[in-house]
């Protein structure tokens, strides 16, 4: 399936970001050139059941790994460009499923952990899966039961397999697959017309605008999305990566698995348990490059060995990363966020690691942006602006401009080439975002209409979601501040807030309800019910939350506190004016 026009295919091409190298052929080029080496490395514990398999891989390991689970999904009848809902940890049997389904021929979609059969029903209603793949269990929650549950809802899925033992009936089991003498025969599927680059690999999920979207990348654009974490952190063959983030987003997989087969280093994934467990562990494996939320950025500075790492800090939004820069960032340790006049000459600040630091942010699951400390400005996330070649005098050459590896606009803003922002540009707007990771069509319209983010602009740009302003004179920038709609951060995860009004709202208990927040050290933020009981109703805490997760709620999506108000404010558009609703008494 290919969802890339052919001229822009082509103009990524003429800059050097795509290629004609598919996900699974990356794989088979590091089996073939460093067969015997080892490549991936995974010691977590698997609660109630046991692998097959050593917590150490080689690569041809995970070459055979693939091969013989690509050989059981194409038995289960999987066909070419058929979706399949992946519903997994930070595990070997995630990066071997979506691995083994890209062989098969099939589009695995992430769904993240935390989800449970609400947020599960209305995904799988956009990208209509035939299988659905999981664990039976990952930490204390059995996925596989709930998988089931939505299967049942969905018509379009014809199969449910899992990993563990043993798995509940009418459940295909996955884990005879990971043996080392698993056969591998049929384990390939058909080959892709045209350019197998520009086919969709992966899909993951964000919610924008109160709508959930399945964003698609092809094989090019997720290779260029890691190529923005792998030369910016100069990840090399020869580097020993490890990764905390799960591989369910855009940042998840750019950090791991997609760096990990583009490099052809050495991936460690780790699981942050407790605070010294997690510096434990990142001690005893010294690893050269460290991916870890940002927000635990401090707890890897205190630990043994951590001046010999290069720390990669992922920020879940730019207002979450700008919040940190500015010292008041939850958990943020004392100069890990430093600014230009913080630094020496070298670009260290003097923290431990912290002259190898690398900040990720994360453009709303449209692209990610990799930030030296030394590079910041006066805007924490600032994106070049994209030069309008038409735009240059007749008489002038055009100069060369440097295509990045994600640029951006803003309605009614152009940049002449050598010229700088033409008179009259707007200072202010809608970011719009563009280059080769930045994907450019929708990949489940269902009832058809197109959602806002992929309405068609110039060249290839989307809109974001963000909002941003115009910095610079002869090399203007945009700035960028933040979501263009009420969002609450929490644990990395974006929840648009009129959703959680929505769910909120439908309590019996409740006249009115809507959702606020308090800043948390940890989380970054804690979900606040601002509510309006119903006379002699039950508007317990325990009783609202017994009632969200009855409708399938989202842990994630449950308020910490209630708060009781007279009333909901709200603009005359109906649009609630969280600013005014008083939260002190909540904290």
């Amino acid at each position: 399936m290919i969802l890339v026009e052919q001229e822009e295919a082509e103009r990524h091409r003429a800059a050097g970001h795509w290629g004609d190298m598919a996900l699974d052929e990356l794989l088979k080029r590091n089996a073939a050139e460093n067969g015997g080496r080892v490549a991936l490395i995974d010691r977590g514990e698997r609660i109630g059941w046991r692998r097959p398999f050593s917590d150490e891989l080689t690569w041809s390991d995970v070459d055979h790994m693939v091969s013989a689970l690509a050989a059981v999904f194409l038995d289960c009848g999987i066909k070419q460009n058929d979706v399949a809902a992946v519903q997994l940890g930070n595990s070997t049997e995630a990066l071997i499923a979506h691995l083994a389904l890209l062989r098969a021929g099939a589009i695995p979609a992430a769904v993240p952990v935390a989800w449970r059969i609400r947020d599960l029903n209305v995904a799988f209603s956009r990208i209509e899966p035939a299988v659905l793949v999981t664990a039976t269990r990952i930490g204390p929650t059995f996925h596989c039961e709930q998988m089931m549950q939505s299967a049942a809802e969905t018509l379009s899925v014809r199969n449910v397999l899992a990993f563990g033992d043993p798995v509940p009936d009418g459940v295909q089991p996955l884990n005879p697959a990971l043996a080392a003498d698993a056969p591998t025969e049929g384990g390939q599927g058909a080959p892709r017309a045209g350019n197998a680059a520009d086919h969709v690999a992966m899909v993951t999920f964000s919610s924008w605008e109160g709508r959930l979207e399945p964003v698609a990348r092809s094989h090019n654009q997720w290779i260029a999305a890691a190529m923005e974490v792998a030369l910016s952190a100069e990840i090399e063959p020869e580097s020993a990566l490890v990764t905390t983030l799960l591989p369910s987003s855009l940042a998840g997989f750019a950090t791991g698995m997609v760096a990990w087969l583009l490099t052809g280093c050495r991936l460690t994934l780790v699981m942050p348990m407790t605070a010294s467990a997690f510096q434990r562990e990142i001690a005893r494996i010294a690893p050269s490059h460290l991916v870890v939320p940002g927000s635990l950025g401090g707890l890897v500075e205190e630990t043994d060995g951590a001046e010999n790492l290069r720390l990669i800090r992922y920020w879940p939004a730019p207002e979450v990363f700008a919040t940190a820069r500015g010292g008041d960032a939850p958990g943020a340790a004392p100069g890990t966020m430093g600014t230009e006049d913080d630094t020496d000459e070298g670009g260290d600040t003097g923290g431990p690691g912290e002259g190898s630091a690398l900040d990720l942010v994360s453009l709303d699951e449209m692209a990610l942006k990799a930030i030296r400390p030394e590079a910041l400005s006066e805007a924490a996330v600032a994106l070049p602006v994209a030069a309008v070649a038409g735009l240059a005098e007749e008489d002038d050459p055009i100069p060369e401009v440097e295509t990045p590896l994600v640029s951006a606009r803003m309605p009614g803003t152009l940049f002449r080439p050598g010229g700088g922002a033409m008179p009259g540009a707007l200072m202010s707007g809608a970011l719009l975002v563009g280059g080769p990771q930045v994907p450019t069509h929708p990949f489940a319209p269902g009832d058809g209409e197109i959602s806002f983010r992929f309405k068609p602009h110039p060249d290839g740009f989307r809109e974001s979601g963000l909002r941003c302003r115009l910095i610079g004179e002869a090399e203007p920038m945009l700035a960028v501040e933040g979501h263009r709609r009420d969002t609450i951060i929490t644990g990395g995860l974006a929840i648009c807030a009129e959703t959680l009004d929505a769910i909120y709202g439908g309590f019996d208990g409740f006249l009115d309800a809507a959702a606020t927040s308090v800043a948390d050290d940890l989380f970054g933020a804690r979900i606040v019910a601002a509510v309006v009981p119903r006379p002699g109703g039950d508007y317990s805490l325990s009783a609202f939350r017994a009632h969200l997760r009855d409708i399938g709620t989202a842990a994630h999506m449950l308020p910490d506190r209630i708060i009781t108000v007279p009333e909901i404010p709200r603009a005359p558009d109906g649009t609630v004016q969280r600013a005014m609703i008083t939260v002190e008494h909540a904290a």
